[in-house]
């Protein structure tokens, strides 16, 4: 398995993590505060993905930042829409 591929698999499994807190958040929590959340989470990922990326070169660097986050949001938003449904 190719790093970037294993960075794929590992965000859309950190989108449906965190699509299933929002939606158990949904209750308590702001949509607003629960994006944040969302956003943060990611940021938070970034650092891992760069230490992944076999280059240090700057094109690396904002490859490995960048690789997967479309795959995170869409899982993130989708999960949290299904898991709300469910819940409530």
């Amino acid at each position: 398995m190719k790093r970037d591929d294993a960075l794929y698999i590992s965000r859309l499994v950190l989108g449906l993590f965190m699509g299933f807190m929002s939606g158990i958040l949904s209750a308590s929590m702001s949509w607003i505060l629960i994006i944040i959340l969302g956003i943060m989470v990611y940021v938070l990922t970034v650092p891992i993905s760069i230490r992944l990326a076999i280059d240090s070169t700057k094109t690396q660097k904002r490859n490995a930042a960048l690789n997967g986050i479309g795959t995170y949001a869409l899982f993130w938003i989708t999960g949290w829409i299904l898991f709300y449904n469910l819940i409530y």
